[in-house]
């Protein structure tokens, strides 16, 4: 994906602007589909938009909802991680968190309120880690999926497989 539009990076670095960025956020799972069926009103995937009115794109419609986000370290050494903090305002979403037993796949877009269906930032390897709620709000840590236990390689090399090696 390219980098941001030159007007996103204008307005960024502008002493005054009157653009608005939107982070869109939207948490997709296979049990969030079973979930929808039993609540017609809940959809899957669940969508969410930091405004005060619900976002229309060309993937679906966002729900407006009040929301901090932060971005993901960009160090040398840092582990990309995250976190939404949302505004616990309606308990079908502690229900469909509940329901997710193995990491669900999170993204998160950062466009211009003015032209929504342009991505300006995009993270979209993300999987929630960890949700915790209380009565106030919804806290999502999420990260880029962790590889570094993974196998660099799914073939054993030994003289039984490949004695051409040895």
């Amino acid at each position: 994906m390219p980098g941001p539009s030159q007007e996103f990076i204008r307005e960024a670095f502008a002493q005054d602007t009157k653009a608005v960025y939107l982070v869109c956020v939207k948490i997709d799972h296979p049990a969030l589909a079973a979930i929808a069926a039993e609540h017609p009103d809940l959809e899957s995937p669940i969508r969410v938009v930091n405004d005060y009115q619900d976002l229309v794109r060309a993937d679906g419609t966002y729900k407006a909802w009040a929301f901090e986000y932060t971005e993901p370290d960009e160090g040398e050494d840092a582990k990309p991680r995250s976190q939404i903090s949302l505004d616990n305002v309606d308990r079908r979403y502690i229900y469909a968190l509940r329901s997710i037993d193995t990491p669900a796949t999170v993204t998160v877009e950062i466009v211009l309120a003015h032209n929504p269906n342009v991505v300006e930032r995009s993270f979209d390897e993300f999987e929630l880690v960890v949700a915790d709620w209380g009565r106030q709000q919804i806290l999502l840590n999420i990260a880029f999926r962790d590889d570094d236990g993974e196998p660099a390689c799914a073939w054993i090399y030994n003289p039984a497989v490949a004695p051409g090696i040895y």
